[in-house]
């Protein structure tokens, strides 16, 4: 899911600070016109800006069986088609029953790039899982 960048929650941020002075005299609503009207069109350049759907692949792959009680790699493998560098957050989803570290990262994925992330699950019981 894209999240929001630092540069729009700035912006949003001194729209409703502009708002807010506005709302204490009457004279500055020119301003937070023409202040609104600039955040709307940076928002909109920053969403036409974020990559597409698709344009990010991701595949998992883990060692059958896993062992139970022991520690097991994971690999992400992420691609971009992007033209441009993605900065992501990472959290992949290790099942209930299982214990992760390093399942959550923040990398940033140059344009047209691949990259590999590994962490490691220790299931904490013997049998089938619904997803690793």
């Amino acid at each position: 899911m894209p999240l929001p960048t630092a540069r729009a929650a700035l912006l949003l941020a001194a729209a409703a600070a502009l708002a807010a002075a506005a709302a204490a005299g009457g004279w500055l609503a020119p301003a937070l016109a023409v202040g609104d009207g600039l955040v709307l069109a940076l928002v909109l350049l920053d969403a036409a800006l974020a990559p597409r759907p698709g344009s990010l692949r991701a595949t998992r792959a883990v060692r059958e069986p896993l062992s139970a009680f022991a520690p097991n790699t994971v690999s992400l493998r992420l691609a971009s088609a992007a033209g441009r560098p993605l900065r992501l957050e990472i959290a992949d989803a290790p099942p209930a029953g299982f214990d992760a570290a390093g399942h959550r990262r923040r990398l940033v994925l140059p344009p047209r790039g691949e990259a590999t992330l590994a962490y490691r699950v220790s299931p904490r019981a013997r049998g089938r899982t619904s997803r690793t």
